[in-house]
């Protein structure tokens, strides 16, 4: 998967009781490294989002994604 393609990734980190603070990002690949960053919205064109979804939970991110993951099932596997 192509991970560091730019797009309108939205990241967030929070504590329990702490407000939302969310960050536009242009290094997808960089955010995912980011310890701090825990949260991910996939806010970019269907067809990039399973291949910014994947990696984000890969990288154990909580992600969320309004759209279809994708528009054909066999663009959705990854390995486990």
């Amino acid at each position: 998967a192509k991970a560091g393609r730019r797009g309108g990734a939205i990241a967030g980190q929070r504590q329990c009781g702490d407000p939302v603070s969310a960050a536009v990002v242009d290094d997808f690949a960089a955010l995912l490294r980011d310890p701090q960053m825990q949260d991910v919205a996939i806010v970019t064109p269907t067809t990039l989002h399973a291949e910014q979804t994947i990696p984000a939970l890969e990288a154990a991110k909580h992600v969320f994604v309004a759209k279809p993951l994708a528009l054909e099932v066999a663009t959705t596997s990854f390995q486990q």
